[in-house]
């Protein structure tokens, strides 16, 4: 069986590409008449900002940083930020509408919350649909290793989802739908459209782990504090990849340099290792007459 490990060439998803979204927003728009003042918060292009100053009077947010701290973006535009952990977040129901503007092929949404999503894609806009897809998020037939965990764990719920296999167009229209129970939150950490590459075949030895950065602190007497913060994951495989390909291989790698990217470790579902982060680092060993190694470096994005 052959374990491919595949990227997800990205395409950037603007406000300006967002058709629509059902995601509310908490903070209005920020106003030159309005005098703001220390911890007000507002919207000003699709950013969210904090006011550093009180009497905060006509000071445009994005241009006066002594003023102003960029918090992040807004609710509709944390699903196509460069975060894992900013969510776009709902009540029971969350649509969204967008275009990317070019040709794609596949869909990823990471840190996700809910019960089912579904994602349809359009030709065009007010087109025919070329390709329909739901997937179920209860995990927890996954989770069940043995009888004790079939009584009593809680439900596992799946976090990530790859749609792949969809038929290409330049002018495509993608709608997106996540759903849960009466009165539940869900949410969309990040999402991830572009087409898929095939990068070689992932050899056994993967290395996958995550990197915490909470703190623990341990005083002289022994006793230990944790501040719980984020973490990110991080991989490195070892690829196998025919010759007749390198140069294709390699250039995808050069040119994904400094990229948000979601990297698929293997494409077999019983290994978790889909990372959205950047390539650190890649070495290219010329092993064998018909096939080279590849070493990968992923550090993933919090």
């Amino acid at each position: 069986i052959r374990r491919l490990m595949k990227v997800i060439r990205p395409i950037t998803i603007t406000p300006a590409k967002v058709l629509s979204s059902t995601a509310t927003e908490v903070y209005s728009d920020w106003s030159n008449a309005t005098t703001y003042n220390i911890g007000d918060r507002v919207i000003y292009v699709d950013n969210i900002y904090e006011s550093l100053k009180d009497a905060n009077l006509n000071k445009i947010p994005k241009s006066t940083p002594t003023d102003w701290l960029l918090v992040g973006a807004t609710n509709k535009m944390s699903m196509f930020d460069t975060q894992v952990m900013s969510q776009t977040t709902a009540t029971e129901t969350l649509s969204v509408s967008f275009a990317p503007g070019s040709t794609f092929n596949t869909i990823a949404f990471l840190n996700i919350q809910g019960n089912v999503i579904s994602v349809s894609v359009k030709d065009s806009v007010g087109g025919t649909e070329v390709y329909s897809e739901s997937v179920q998020l209860d995990n927890s037939t996954e989770s069940v290793i043995d009888w004790y965990t079939y009584f009593f764990e809680e439900f596992d719920y799946r976090s990530e989802v790859v749609f792949s296999g969809i038929p290409p167009y330049a002018i495509g229209v993608v709608d997106v739908t996540i759903t849960s129970g009466a009165g539940e939150v869900v949410a969309i950490g990040s999402t991830s459209v572009g087409n898929v590459i095939d990068l070689g075949d992932t050899q056994y030895g993967l290395n996958y782990g995550i990197r915490d950065y909470s703190i623990k602190e341990t005083n002289e007497f022994g006793n230990t504090k944790f501040a719980v913060r984020a973490y990110s994951k991080r991989m490195s495989p070892v690829l196998m990849t025919a010759n007749t390909r390198l140069n294709y291989v390699t250039k995808t790698l050069e040119n994904l340099r400094a990229t948000p990217t979601v990297f698929i470790g293997t494409d077999d579902p019983k290994f978790p290792t889909t990372i959205y982060g950047f390539l650190k680092d890649w070495n290219l060993e010329i092993s064998y007459p018909n096939h080279s190694m590849i070493s990968i470096e992923v550090d993933g994005l919090i």
